[in-house]
């Protein structure tokens, strides 16, 4: 029986091509679900692709993902149009804009290029008319359900399996089969056979109950409403700054000459203040109109995914829903960091000629922009005042203790991408791996103690040795294996990585100064920046989450100190009730948390630089580490064996 189609308004958002913000016109979807018009595709990738140079891949205008052609080997000027159109998105569309511009499968394996007019629901194939005889003809399929492209319009269960591909992109054959949660990559049989039988952990995908839980649909659900509603808000209270600063501008006196002839010599200056003002309000105006433009693109492309999510959800099986909900989790990384890093709070000065009284010339007015902030997350980014204020709402501990009875001393700990914790225990040169819950996994053995780590990639994590001035590389599987070594000119301390290149940032002493550099994956030395004269500690290192801004904290002399990625110095954090300062982490919402070893607190820092509060009353006894654990922070001690979990709250 067919399945109703969903009741759609014309002008939903889902519904709205991201580069044009019009109804879609023949909606073509790329492998990462992202859906475009065809003609807007393909103009995107002829301005993308550079003219006389030989490419096989593009990337995505959205997530920009790196994407392959849906036909290997064909012109460039031809792309757009092999793609599949999001025959989802065509039932919610009027009669009259539904175009379907499917090739021909049997067809183009042979090299031609025919459109389709049906498509088999066993096999999953478009069929032109020759191909569709024929199909009805063979005796292995002349029973199968072969229906017109224009009856799909009335099926949302075979519009999402049209749509909705589950067949992996090496092997057009065969259907993903397994989720690889080391390198987050979904892969057929063949594929997990050739690459990732040593993977950490490797799921199942038609186990439904672990690549898609009641609790992940919702998650996903929910999260792409958040950002919807947010951007909703933020497009309109930027339309209505938008029109008070236009507002603003034609108020402005336009016959300067008659003010000049009652104050002479006070209006030349007024004139040249008003006349900058005036390109001030003109230039913020372009500036909120490319904005909006910007948001709008990301709203939609929002609105779509939440759409197509959705369908899926109801009408696709559980494969269907499992690819559709992985790809879709993907996008709400860039989504939350487009959303938190562009659309955050503006406030704009004007000062106006308003009174026409001898008086008084002038009066300062001021436009404020109000802060929204995200639901739930409460992600704020308003450089004039401190972020939000976090509270202890709870205190336990994990016993991180040997058997037989060594006593360690845990510089270091970080989680991995699988949930599990990694700790350092200098003093027995050892890696002791936990689970999420806690449980003891393994112990690694080390030439040396290590300082700190940092997680590289899903498979790798950087360890510092500061007595044989190196850099490891370990990998991270089931026999958590050494990998190469990078000697470095520092006597090395902190370490993190950022996302691009990739690229290691590593603080260390050399010649009793305090330095900070950039490290390449080969060992190359990029950059060095001094910090401070330390003759003694080797500091240790956060980033924040858009990987701008490193952190520095100093032992001795005391003190934390921001940096952008070019070395210029940001601000320097030095407070009385800070000793000592250790180990620092950054929350979600970019909040920095230095650890105060002999002042036995923490101090959270806003992201400018003002502190916010200090955490002494129950801190473990000299603390070192910390890391962050989505809400939860673990914190470890000198020579304890406890490792204390805070869980805050706002």
């Amino acid at each position: 029986m067919a399945s109703r189609a969903i009741p759609v308004s014309y002008d939903n958002k889902g519904l709205r091509c991201p580069i044009c913000f019009s109804v879609y016109t023949v909606p073509k979807t790329l492998p990462c679900l992202h859906t475009y018009c065809q003609q807007c595709l393909h103009k995107y990738i002829m301005e993308t692709v550079s003219k006389g140079e030989i490419c096989v891949t593009f990337m995505c205008p959205e997530c920009r993902k790196e994407t392959y052609p849906h036909i290997p080997d064909t012109p460039v000027d031809k792309w757009a149009g092999y793609y599949p159109c999001n025959i989802v998105v065509l039932c919610a569309l009027p009669p009259e804009k539904r175009t379907v511009d499917n090739m021909c499968d049997p067809c183009m394996c042979e090299g031609n290029y025919v459109r389709a007019t049906s498509y088999c629901t066993v096999c999953s194939t478009n069929l032109c008319l020759t191909c569709e005889e024929l199909h009805t003809k063979n005796k292995t399929t002349m029973y199968h359900d072969v229906v017109t492209i224009q009856n799909i319009f009335t099926d949302l269960k075979l519009a999402v399996k049209m749509t909705v591909g589950v067949t992996c992109s090496e092997h057009d054959d065969k259907e993903f089969a397994f989720y690889c949660k080391s390198h987050k990559i979904m892969c057929c049989s063949e594929c997990f056979n050739k690459r990732h039988m040593e993977c950490w952990e490797v799921l199942d995908m038609h186990n439904h109950s672990e690549m898609s839980s009641k609790d992940k649909e919702i998650r996903v659900i929910e999260r792409l409403k958040q950002l919807k509603s947010y951007l909703d808000k933020f497009r309109n209270v930027n339309e209505e700054l938008f029109k008070v600063t236009k507002a603003k501008l034609e108020s402005m006196p336009d016959d300067i000459e008659e003010i000049r002839k009652k104050f002479h010599s006070l209006v030349d200056n007024e004139r040249n203040q008003i006349a900058k003002e005036k390109y001030d309000l003109l230039t913020e105006m372009s500036s909120l109109q490319e904005e909006n433009k910007q948001c709008q693109s990301i709203l939609i492309a929002i609105a779509s995914s939440l759409y197509l999510l959705e369908a899926v959800l109801k009408y696709g099986n559980p494969l269907q829903i499992s690819t559709a909900l992985h790809k879709i989790e993907e996008h709400l990384v860039h989504y939350d960091s487009t959303v938190r890093n562009k659309y955050s709070v503006r406030r704009i000065k004007a000062k106006l000629c308003i009174d026409d009284r001898l008086s008084s010339l002038t009066q300062s007015s001021e436009i404020d922009f109000a802060n929204i902030d995200m639901v739930e997350e409460k992600h704020s980014h308003t450089s004039s005042k401190p972020q939000k204020d976090w509270e202890l709402e709870g205190i336990s501990y994990f016993d991180a203790d040997y058997l037989d009875g060594k006593v360690p001393w845990y510089t270091c700990i970080t989680c991995l991408p699988n949930g599990n914790i990694m700790l350092g225990d200098r003093s027995n040169c050892t890696f002791r791996l936990y689970d999420s819950s806690y449980q003891h996994i393994a112990d690694y053995k080390l030439t040396s103690g290590p300082y700190d780590v940092c997680v590289v990639d899903g498979s790798q994590v950087a360890v510092t040795l500061p007595e044989e001035k190196k850099i490891k590389i370990m990998y991270v599987n089931r026999s958590m294996q050494l990998g190469r070594s990078m000697h470095t000119s520092l006597i090395c301390g902190g370490i993190v990585a950022l996302s691009r290149d990739p690229l290691l940032v590593l603080c260390g002493r050399h010649s009793n100064v305090l330095y900070w550099c950039t490290i390449s994956m080969d060992g190359l030395e990029k950059s060095k920046t001094e910090v401070c004269p330390s003759d003694h500690y080797n500091g240790h290192l956060a980033v924040n989450y858009s990987r701008t801004l490193i952190y520095v904290s100093c032992y001795s002399p005391v003190a934390v100190f921001a940096y952008n990625l070019d070395g210029t110095l940001i601000f320097k954090y030095a407070f009385k009730a800070l000793f000592g300062a250790a180990g620092i982490a950054l929350d979600r919402a970019d909040n920095l948390y230095v650890v105060g070893n002999t002042s036995h607190n923490i101090h959270q820092v806003s992201p400018d630089g003002v502190q916010i509060h200090v955490f002494s009353k129950e801190i473990l006894k000299c603390p070192y580490a910390i890391c962050f654990t989505g809400n939860e922070c673990l914190l470890t001690g000198d020579t304890s064996k406890l490792v204390q979990k805070l869980k805050f709250k706002y």
